[in-house]
């Protein structure tokens, strides 16, 4: 779910995140970072459903889109250190600090931006209870969840994923030395029949987001990132240049999020998770566009993250406001204030880009540099 051109020599990110590293040879991945953009509007509309089209869900399966994210992950995160901590290049510490410095600058605005609505909305109106506590403040200033009866990050429910994408990426580094093809695959199956155990029993993979299916959460992010890494061990190492497919891959994810499906939902996500996302991220990682699009592909990587970790605060920030101005419930609203919210949080989210979370990236950045 996080932004930059995923390449070997520049930036290269995750779902939500990515490093700089250097490569002899150019070896760029743009029809992947197609896929998080998209992937990541497809989150956000999923979830703004309720002031889009109320009574119905927009695109009802988008929450799959994690566990692509979480692919993508592995693929890239092993793309960018598999050899540098292999060689004991990159120490585990550094390493650790710069995953953290990819994910934390836009993670704590988003949960300033979530507290900051909920202290407000107790100040306009005290009936509404007061929700913002010390301790969940505290918890999630730290990348902890909250283990009780509500979302793990209260303040940003999305951001459940993000503390297992850091897990996934720490425990990636502390087992890198033991992890060959055989253990890989025996943890990629194993995850997989304990997912399709847990999936079966639930009726669904919309699973993670709270203290009650964190086992669900843990499940999904060991087997589609360690399956990331996989696929990136067994990767076409030539760009194929059909174009056409470049466009059409990442077009077609969304065609995975629309179906509406009721009886046998859960082995419908079991087969996207299992079968689809790794068959696209796969071919995804074989076809390239063409250059003069290269551009459009990279913005789409770059806004992938700001979006995915804003648009949940920010859709209660726009929703409050609404309410207050309009004298009505936002959903009343509906379709208008899903629009107004979509506006807002892409705005927003290229403004933080480009004023906030690269700027301050590239501080801590350098000043980790600096330390080895």
């Amino acid at each position: 779910m996080a932004g930059g051109a995923i390449q070997a020599t520049g930036n290269v990110h995750t779902q939500l995140a990515g490093e700089a590293i250097k490569a002899p040879v150019r070896r760029t991945y743009m029809t992947l970072d197609g896929m998080r953009g998209i992937a990541a509007l497809c989150v956000m509309l999923y979830h703004f459903s309720p002031f889009l089209t109320p009574g119905s869900t927009v695109l009802p399966k988008a929450y799959l889109a994690v566990d692509m994210f979480f692919i993508l992950s592995g693929f890239v995160i092993s793309h960018a250190y598999d050899t540098r901590l292999s060689t004991k290049k990159l120490g585990l510490r550094n390493y650790s600090l710069a995953r953290f410095i990819r994910l934390y600058p836009l993670y704590i605005i988003s949960i300033a931006i979530g507290a900051g609505y909920y202290a407000l909305r107790f100040m306009i109106d005290p009936g509404q209870g007061n929700n913002v506590h010390p301790q969940s403040i505290l918890l999630s200033a730290f990348f902890l969840p909250e283990l009780g009866n509500r979302a793990l990050y209260y303040y940003n429910p999305a951001a459940w994923s993000l503390f297992f994408e850091l897990l996934a990426n720490f425990s990636y580094a502390l087992f890198l030395p033991r992890l060959n093809n055989r253990i890989l695959l025996g943890v990629v199956g194993a995850s997989a029949v304990g997912l399709i155990l847990y999936g079966l029993h639930h009726g669904s993979l919309d699973v993670g987001m709270e203290a009650s299916t964190i086992l669900g959460g843990a499940l999904r992010v060991t087997f589609s990132f360690f399956l990331g890494v996989l696929i990136w061990r067994h990767r076409a190492h030539i760009a194929i240049r059909i174009h056409w497919l470049a466009y059409v891959l990442p077009v077609a994810i969304i065609g995975v999020f629309l179906p509406s499906v009721e009886s046998g939902s859960a082995i419908y996500d079991l087969f996207c998770v299992m079968v689809i996302f790794p068959a696209v991220i796969y071919l995804g990682s074989a076809v390239e566009p063409s250059p003069t699009m290269h551009g459009v592909f990279r913005l789409s990587a770059d806004l992938s993250y700001p979006i995915y970790v804003l648009h949940t605060p920010l859709l209660l920030v726009v929703g409050g406001a609404l309410t207050v101005v309009m004298h009505q419930n936002a959903m009343s609203l509906a379709p208008l204030s899903g629009l107004l919210m979509i506006i807002t949080v892409l705005s927003a989210s290229y403004i933080a880009l480009k004023v906030y979370d690269t700027p301050v990236r590239r501080y801590l950045s350098g000043q980790l540099k600096k330390t080895r």
